[in-house]
């Protein structure tokens, strides 16, 4: 796509595009359990806070998965920019979802 064609269109199909391709990369590139773990911190943390390890120990509980399986999958949803969360250096940072986060875990919940 050279920069004549990004030109004339206009912003609003560019980043209807840009959020097709997005969803897909995500659908393929993420887990199932990393799809789960956004879709249920994203439920949970709109309605408290929480760190990244309190997060992990709850969804380990509720879906009955190992603990580290889960701190494991979170931690690699932070590296890519999904969460947001403390880690070894800033202990105690509640954990959020990144506005990519947000919108991949509301595509995810409208899945069939």
């Amino acid at each position: 796509m050279n920069l004549k064609l990004i030109n004339d269109l206009d912003l609003k199909k560019i980043l209807s595009i840009l959020m097709r391709s997005f969803i897909q990369l995500a659908q393929i590139r993420l887990s199932s359990k990393q799809k789960l773990l956004l879709k249920k911190a994203r439920t949970l943390l709109s309605s408290q806070q929480m760190t990244l390890t309190s997060l992990a120990e709850y969804l380990s509980s509720e879906l009955n998965l190992a603990h580290s399986t889960v701190k494991w999958n979170l931690r690699n949803l932070r590296d890519v920019g999904l969460i947001t969360a403390g880690d070894a250096n800033e202990k105690g940072i509640n954990a959020e979802l990144t506005l990519a986060g947000e919108l991949l875990s509301q595509a995810f919940n409208t899945e069939v």
